[in-house]
């Protein structure tokens, strides 16, 4: 296989894709196409070093991937048929239904390429040809819709917390699929633009091998990936701060207005309790209604419990959306962290990589960095499920019914228990006369099948006064 002088420079999945496969082999050659370069200056790579990022690759990028994976696809499935239902149908969800979607096609592509490919070896000619033209662009732009995703949610979630009044007009005058279009499809535009010279990067290149007479097919980077100019502007810094810095600063602004907000709204709450003797009606973005701050409760405002506890209701439900958001976003920066901090140290070493050309290849523990990186990318696709359970009450109530839960939990309820004829499964009924000391009455328990009544364990005292009413 033919190694060209950048495919290990600024590009991890380049650099893992290119040196590992190559479509008429059978087993992946892996890194270890490279210690047997001269220069140690440029490649230290041991062979225990070698084998501990082989060793990593496989039970990280590999067993975990595939198994944090599945669990994504049940948890995302799940999600968008609950987050699909008619009492949840809201621009918020429908978005998260969106993430969801998005962040299940970049599981597929993860584990489909990280895997079963690189990890377990399991080559086959239609990875490789599909590598260069698909895959390896596929995923550079769904990765970057699920991180516009996110931004975009932390964005609706700023109308709706921070602009209410702004909120409030387009979600009369527009429908929800029309405001979730506006929000996901310039995600989708931007996410593909940016990526487009993700296409030309890669190309297969097809060499006769004399000696077995077979058509020997390997990936090649072309011209535009070798140009300096391109590696330095595209590939570093606008890929670094057009994937990473630039969204999480984003993040970091609307989440800490939103944060602020909420509090501003919790204080103005509180003041109105201790100042008016209860509750106003006190939007997220501080209106109110039914209330005049100069003379006091609006007089001609009959319906104004009403409005007021409804405001609340609302007021409670975007908190609680702006709740599932931060929560997402604490995920994601976790989750990306190490993705920035690598292509930061990438700017460290493109001396070093230009010097030595095609002599360099990186250290195991950037290696086994990558095999963490991608794990994480897929962790953050994957626990979608677990933030909305942890945050959204009624998204349990939604996956208890889907899940049948309910019913499991009568089940073992009700199970077949061992009946008990002592005294303990008695119940005791005492009774208080006015003028004479207090009777007691043993009232056996009724013969009823254990399949349907729960047995009491302990015995069960009543007292009436006699003569009372019973029934």
């Amino acid at each position: 296989m033919e190694l060209t002088e950048d495919l290990i420079t600024i590009d991890q999945d380049i650099f893992l894709a290119t040196t590992m496969f190559s479509s008429n082999c059978s087993t992946p050659h892996g890194v270890n196409s490279t210690p047997s370069l001269s220069s140690t200056s440029c490649c230290d790579m041991s062979p225990d070093s070698l084998r501990i990022s082989q060793w990593f690759t496989f039970w990280v990028e590999g067993v975990l991937i595939v198994v944090v994976g599945l669990f994504g696809l049940f948890g995302n499935t799940l999600s968008i048929n609950i987050l699909w239902g008619k009492d949840m149908r809201n621009a918020f969800n429908c978005l998260l239904i969106v993430l969801a979607a998005v962040d299940s096609f970049l599981i597929v592509l993860a584990m489909f390429d990280y895997s079963f490919v690189r990890a377990f070896g399991l080559t086959f000619d239609l990875y490789t040809y599909m590598f260069p033209y698909f895959l390896y662009p596929a995923t550079n732009v769904v990765l970057c819709m699920s991180i516009f995703m996110v931004v975009a949610i932390a964005f609706e979630r700023f109308l709706a917390v921070c602009r209410p009044y702004e909120y409030r007009a387009m979600s009369t005058t527009q429908s929800v699929t029309k405001r979730v279009l506006k929000l996901s499809g310039p995600v989708f535009v931007i996410a593909f633009l940016i990526n487009i010279p993700k296409f030309f990067e890669t190309k297969l290149k097809e060499t006769m091998n004399n000696d077995t007479q077979t058509l020997q097919v390997s990936y090649v980077v072309t011209r535009l990936r070798k140009n300096p100019i391109y590696i330095n502007y595209y590939v570093n810094w606008f890929r670094l701060l057009g994937t990473g810095v630039l969204p999480m600063l984003a993040l970091i602004y609307l989440n800490i207005n939103i944060y602020l907000k909420i509090v501003e709204t919790r204080k103005t709450r509180e003041v109105q309790r201790q100042t008016m003797g209860g509750p106003r009606r006190t939007s997220i973005g501080g209106s109110s209604a039914g209330y005049n701050p100069t003379h006091g409760p609006d007089e001609n405002s009959n319906s104004e419990p009403n409005m007021r506890r409804k405001q609340e209701a609302v007021s409670k439900r975007e908190i609680k959306m702006a709740s599932i958001l931060l929560t997402i976003v604490f995920v994601f920066f976790g989750c990306h962290l190490p993705r920035v901090l690598l292509n930061l140290h990438e700017f460290f070493m493109a001396t070093q990589i230009e010097d030595c050309g095609d002599m360099f290849c990186p250290p195991a523990w950037f290696l086994c960095s990558i095999s963490v990186n991608h794990f994480l990318l897929v962790v953050n696709s994957s626990v979608n499920i677990l933030v909305y359970c942890s945050q959204g009450e009624k998204f349990r109530q939604g996956l208890t019914e889907k899940l049948h839960l309910q019913q499991l939990s009568k089940w073992f309820l009700f199970s077949k228990p061992r009946l008990n004829n002592s005294s303990n499964d008695d119940l005791t009924l005492k009774v208080l006369a006015p003028n004479g000391p207090a009777r007691q009455t043993l009232i056996p328990r009724p013969e009823v099948s254990s399949q349907y009544l729960m047995i009491p364990t302990q015995k069960h005292s009543y007292t009436l006064k006699e003569g009372s009413n019973t029934h």
